[in-house]
């Protein structure tokens, strides 16, 4: 009969238990706020490696089709006929078009996470149509 006689003190003892202080809510928020802080930090800086990475691989690559390229005239120089017009056209194209794809990136501004990855999709396709380009006039 005593233990019925404290049960209703029982819920009461729990509630003054868990009811936290304003200095325990503000010690909360404090921390909740730091962990923020610390996620957001560590979001920004895997979007600046993310980037530095992108722009290292498309350099590297434009860098190499500047030398696939400079392979390709020296070919078409070496040829008994010597490099016809139409060579020198396709040539220059493709030139324009990687000096291009190296403006793109140098005129690359700050842009949300969609658009980043929408720039990101379409100038790895426009890089690689650049490379079939080129593989179809080394054939």
């Amino acid at each position: 009969m005593k233990i019925v006689k404290h049960l209703p003190i029982v819920p009461l003892l729990l509630l003054l238990t868990y009811c936290s202080s304003p200095t325990q809510n503000v010690a909360k928020t404090k921390e909740d706020l730091q962990e923020a802080e610390t996620e957001m930090s560590q979001i920004q800086q895997d979007s600046v490696d993310d980037y530095n990475s992108f722009v290292n691989e498309a350099r590297l690559e434009i860098d190499e089709n500047d030398k696939a390229i400079a392979k390709l005239k020296d070919r078409s120089a070496k040829t008994k006929r010597g490099i016809d017009a139409q060579t020198q056209q396709r040539i220059a194209e493709l030139e324009q078009k990687n000096t291009d794809m190296r403006n793109k990136m140098s005129n690359l501004k700050s842009t949300t996470e969609e658009e980043w990855n929408s720039f990101k999709r379409e100038f790895k396709y426009d890089l690689h149509e650049l490379g079939k380009a080129m593989l179809f006039y080394w054939l």
